[in-house]
């Protein structure tokens, strides 16, 4: 098997009800398909099709409320016909894009996880770590705020990366 290999980003998608979520381009069958939504700290519901993933939801503060936030993630293996995702309401607002990975294992995509949540402000944040029990892995990080994106720089000065998809 080959190394895994990140493929696309869908369009992010954001707004106060319900999304349709579209698939990121040039996907093929049996890629992994990850969809990542953020909320105020409120209940996604799983999109049909989708599984949620290890470790997820994350989230912390008062749902609806200023400071709360979710990262849920889903996940699954794309068909010869992916078309876009619909996710529910939950509330209060929601965030979504899909990402697109090749050469993964298909019945078991995850081979390990871990998640956590910062929750008082600050200037930094320190991820979790994980060890991997298999070469050829690769690591995901994802990180939801409870920053309006449209008006409020979330991320810079990475540190020890070794690339990454801003979603």
């Amino acid at each position: 098997m080959s190394y895994p290999s990140f493929v696309a980003a869908g369009t992010f998608q954001n707004g106060i009800g319900a999304l349709t979520v579209p698939q990121p381009t040039g996907i093929q069958n049996g890629d992994l398909l990850m969809l990542f939504v953020e909320t105020a700290n409120e209940v996604v519901t799983t999109p049909t099709g989708y599984t949620i993933a290890p470790s997820s939801p994350q989230g912390t503060g008062t749902a609806g409320a200023a400071g709360g936030t979710r990262l849920s993630v889903f996940y699954k293996i794309a068909g010869t016909s992916e078309g876009s995702v619909s996710v529910a309401d939950s509330g209060d607002h929601q965030d979504a894009v899909i990402l697109a990975f090749r050469n993964v294992d298909d019945l078991n995509p995850f081979n390990t996880s871990s998640g956590g949540v910062q929750a008082t402000a600050a200037t930094s944040l320190t991820l979790p770590s994980v060890t991997t029990s298999r070469s050829q892995c690769m690591i995901v990080n994802a990180v939801g705020t409870d920053n309006d994106l449209n008006t409020t720089a979330n991320f810079s000065a990475w540190a020890n990366e070794i690339g990454r998809a801003h979603v």
